[in-house]
This record gives C-alpha cells, structure tokens and sequence, in this order.
C-alpha cells in the first residue's frame, strides 16, 4: 500500500469535503466548456454563412427565371423594355412574398 498518493476515497486536504475523483472531474469540465464554446461559435458562423450562400444562390435563380421570361416574350437583354419587365418581373415577386409573410405572420 502507497501511503505518499491519495487514493481517490481519501478527501482532498486542499480543499474540504471534496475527494481527489471529484476534483478530476470538476477539472474536466471546466476544461471542456471553453471546446464546447468554441464549437458551438464555430458551428453558429458555418450555419450562417450556408444560409448566405443559400440565399445568393436563390437570388441567382430568380433572375435567371426572370430574366429568361422576359426573353422568351421577345425582350431582348439591355433594352428599356427588358430592364421593365425585369423591374415588373421583381415588384410581383415582392409583393407575394410580402403576402406571404403577412399571411405566416398571422396564422402564428
């Protein structure tokens, strides 16, 4: 039997009332925290820049649909006329999402 080392039953003399597996425990936890901090941070800012891109790549396609509208209706790009649909094409989008949202907004 070691009489020099604490065995994890003996209580710390540094600090009463709390055994030596306690102290181990209370260490690794309070050293784990700061990771946890850390990745959560990290995951936070990784989930908003993929939203970023979602939405860059939403916006992407709806002019691209918009713009291929106003072609296939015989408006061809760089024209006064075009950049008025274009205008036009935006305004109706807008304004369905506005409705929609107040729409969302009132059912909850």
């Amino acid at each position: 039997m070691n009489l020099d080392r604490p065995s994890d039953v003996q209580r710390d003399e540094s600090r009463p009332g709390k055994s030596s597996a306690y102290r181990r425990i209370e260490w690794g936890l309070w050293a784990l925290a700061p990771a946890i901090l850390v990745i959560t941070l990290l995951q936070m800012l990784s989930t908003i820049t993929a939203g970023d891109q979602a939405r860059v790549q939403l916006e992407s396609e709806i002019r691209a649909e918009n713009r291929g509208y106003c072609e296939k209706w015989g408006m061809p790009v760089g024209t006064a006329v075009h950049a008025a649909c274009m205008r036009d094409l935006r305004d109706i989008r807008d304004q369905t999402e506005q409705r929609v949202r107040e729409d969302l907004a009132a059912n909850f």
